[in-house]
């Protein structure tokens, strides 16, 4: 795997851990606030997040089975952290 490889993973790596740690922190602050406006703006900016990433994703020509990987890992353990600590 080239170097340039390798750090383009790196980096896809930190984006996925900075947006699910920010996922985590609007699940938090839906559970404990329970402010209406706050909420949908929280949730509103994780999606434009997202959206943004998704569309790095494409312009760096990422290739489709690691994005379709990386989907379900995220999906996957985003949904099991955030049952079990909010719910």
């Amino acid at each position: 795997m080239s170097e340039e490889r390798k750090e383009l993973y790196f980096y896809m790596v930190l984006g996925y851990t900075g947006l699910f740690l920010m996922g985590l922190a609007t699940m938090r602050y839906i559970a404990v606030l329970q402010d209406g406006q706050g909420q949908v703006i929280s949730m509103f900016g994780f999606l434009l997040t997202v959206a943004y990433i998704k569309h790095m994703e494409k312009r760096l020509s990422i290739r489709k089975k690691v994005i379709v990987l990386t989907n379900i890992i995220f999906t996957a353990g985003f949904s099991i952290v955030s049952f079990v600590l909010y719910f």
